[in-house]
């Protein structure tokens, strides 16, 4: 995946998944395989999939949230993005990278959830 081989990375993780089906990081990449192409529904199964198996685990609410910010609903995607911010400290480094998140990142609502993550 990382490498651009989106088919092949997408055929494994598909194996992966054949052999055990509850595997969720290999959900969660096939999400971003299919955000990737442009498969949103399919990208939202996954992921969704991925959290009902772990919800301790930051990756799929922050893809969700990267994929409510490419529909521009920010309210949505600031839902998942705090979810994924409890979960994991690593969130505020991705978000502030993330061409995904510039119009989360610039709204009004963003920017006084930070500052409820800083009083923490």
């Amino acid at each position: 995946q990382r490498t651009w081989e989106h088919r092949r990375a997408e055929a494994l993780y598909r194996q992966t998944l054949a052999i055990e089906p509850g595997h969720v990081r290999a959900l969660n990449n096939l999400g971003v395989l299919y955000m990737d192409a442009q498969k949103t529904e399919e990208a939202m199964a996954m992921f969704g999939k991925a959290i009902v198996l772990k919800r301790d685990y930051a990756d799929p609410y922050y893809n969700l949230a990267c994929l409510y910010a490419r529909k521009k609903e920010i309210d949505e995607s600031l839902w998942y993005l705090k979810v994924a911010m409890t979960i994991s400290n690593e969130v505020k480094d991705w978000v502030m990278k993330d061409a995904d998140m510039e119009h989360v990142v610039a709204s009004p609502l963003f920017k006084k959830m930070m500052e409820g993550q800083k009083n923490r």
